[in-house]
């Protein structure tokens, strides 16, 4: 930390104390939902809200970071990410659940491009990479200690619970707003129509993102199935933040064990193996209902989503225009949205129905994700297909050099760098 530069120690400290807020409300919003009688279809709506905003707005927030100033988009971010999170002390009517979703993920996506745009502005390629992965570790760590504060606090009173988490939110844009001084970076005059036409005409990029969709579509059982089932087999409300933890300390181990892997193989060979990774585990949450059991398989997916996380900002990286490499970030979170917004409904659709068909739901659409990258790999190896922009060799260096990606809060381990 001593080495990084003022403005990328504070991102990181940032990083870890907003995925404490996150990560404390996320793995039980969705069973308190439920133990106040709201519907399968009021739950996915509610949490649907959230992701939608987080996922389709990062893209309008990166470019009006980079033609404003990226503190301030941060600073608006994370005071309107810590109204969200209070107005669930407030009431619990849905359409007051709803807007206050809504405005979680609308700060999410105002904060998290432009933090990664500050980090990006680093001109040491050595500083920037270790700006990146302690990013990735301290999002990590608050990823896992976010669900136990908040199951202890939960216990309390589940309105002390997204106080607290608001409180962090408006701490952290404080220190923002009294630091602006160091975080200064560069604005573009690239034209915004420009910038999304190359985005979303790159058949490569879009080939990949529809990968993507299917991991997100799984992934969001973070914050649906997974946190209902867990408190489901214990008969403890508490213990649904359980795989949330078990997710962000496997994260950060697979993080340090894996590091050295994303440099030195394709970007894609490793995606897929994440893909394989994930399956598996999926399919093997149903052969035992027991709450260690499902730990145990959590653990296993949490290397697969590892190596997805990871290996996408690089892929991402490589196919990106390097005149539009943030627009590229931002356009994977349209993927996001409409493969997380999916899985939220089926989620919570689908485990009220019980058995292990459920599991095996999830792990089918792993194996499509991973049949979709084996074929574009194969693809890349003999160069860019039609409607690819020319970007360069495949799984070469980026095309765009020090690029910011767009990683929302919703899931435990953000990408490195």
């Amino acid at each position: 930390m001593q080495r990084l530069t003022p403005a990328a120690r504070l991102v990181v400290v940032g990083g870890a104390l907003t995925n404490i807020g996150t990560f404390g409300v996320a793995p039980f919003l969705a069973v308190l939902m439920v133990r106040l009688g709201y519907s399968a279809a009021e739950v996915a709506l509610v949490l649907g809200a959230n992701l939608v905003a987080a996922r389709l707005l990062p893209l309008a927030a990166g470019l009006l970071g980079d033609r404003v100033h990226h503190v301030r988009v941060m600073v608006l971010g994370l005071v309107v990410r810590g109204l969200g999170l209070t107005g669930f002390a407030l009431n619990d009517d849905v359409g007051w659940f709803l807007v206050c979703s809504a405005l979680v993920g609308i700060g999410g996506a105002g904060y998290e491009p432009n933090a990664y745009a500050v980090l990006a502005a680093e001109p040491d390629e050595r500083r920037r990479a270790r700006g990146y992965t302690l990013l990735n570790l301290g999002q990590n760590i608050g990823a896992t200690t976010g669900p136990l504060i908040g199951g202890a606090l939960v216990v309390v009173d589940s309105r002390v619970l997204f106080l607290v988490a608001g409180a962090l939110m408006f701490a952290t844009a404080l220190a923002f707003a009294a630091q602006r001084r160091h975080l200064r970076t560069t604005a573009t005059d690239q034209p915004v129509h420009q910038s999304l036409r190359r985005v979303f005409t790159n058949g490569r990029f879009l080939r990949f993102g529809a990968a993507m969709a299917l991991f997100w579509f799984i992934d969001a059982q973070f914050q649906t199935s997974l946190p209902i089932y867990a408190a489901d087999l214990s008969g403890r409300l508490e213990l649904a933040g359980t795989v949330l933890a078990v997710n962000g300390l496997a994260g950060l181990v697979a993080l340090l064990l894996l590091r050295r892997q994303f440099e030195r193989r394709p970007a894609l060979s490793l995606s897929a193996t994440g893909f394989a990774v994930v399956a598996v585990s999926m399919a093997a949450i149903a052969v035992l209902p027991q709450l260690w059991w499902l730990l145990a398989c959590v653990a296993v997916y949490t290397v697969g989503e590892t190596l997805v996380f990871v290996t996408a900002d690089i892929y991402i990286a490589e196919v990106a225009d390097t005149r539009d490499a943030a627009a590229f970030f931002g356009g994977h979170d349209v993927f996001w949205a409409v493969g997380g917004t999916i899985g939220y409904f089926a989620g919570t659709a689908l485990i009220g129905g019980g058995g292990p068909g459920v599991w095996l739901v999830f792990a089918v659409a792993a194996v499509l994700g991973y049949a979709l990258l084996a074929r574009d790999r194969r693809r890349a190896a003999g160069g860019p297909g039609a409607g690819d922009a020319p970007t360069g060799e495949p799984n070469g260096p980026p095309a765009a050099g020090p690029a910011a990606p767009t990683v929302a809060g919703s899931a435990p381990t953000g990408p490195a760098r």
